[in-house]
């Protein structure tokens, strides 16, 4: 399993590879999401999960994988993660081509449920 993270806090980058590398095949970091496009347009149909931070300069996460959708194999698993979930607009639209919302910081059995999951739209809450 290939998974791409994006986020432009490198401490929370670093944590969240961490936490889900011991889990899979491979894992590719970025904190610029242009430099992620630029990756996802020529790699996307390897991406099993995308994870994407929600609130980052230049581009949010949800444009993000808005752009990557038609790179990307229909089965990925696309992930916003965000400490502010509540602070998202429009993230309830069921057009949205995002399948899980992960809030930060990180619920370890959330997190790594993702890993097993298929595409349904799911809330993940630090409780």
């Amino acid at each position: 399993m290939k998974v791409v993270i994006i986020d432009n806090e490198p401490t929370i980058l670093r944590s969240l590879e961490i936490l889900i590398r011991p889990k899979v095949d491979s894992v590719i970091c970025f904190t610029n999401p242009d430099s992620a496009l630029g990756y996802i347009k020529d790699y996307g149909h390897t991406v099993d999960i995308l994870f994407a931070d929600y609130f980052m300069p230049d581009m949010n996460g949800l444009e993000l994988i808005t752009r990557s959708v038609p790179f990307l194999k229909p089965e990925t698993v696309k992930v916003i993660i965000s400490g502010h979930i509540d602070l998202i607009p429009h993230m309830s639209d069921k057009d949205l081509p995002v399948d899980h919302l992960l809030s930060k910081p990180f619920d370890l059995d959330c997190l790594l449920s993702l890993l097993r999951l298929p595409n349904q739209i799911q809330t993940y809450e630090q409780q």
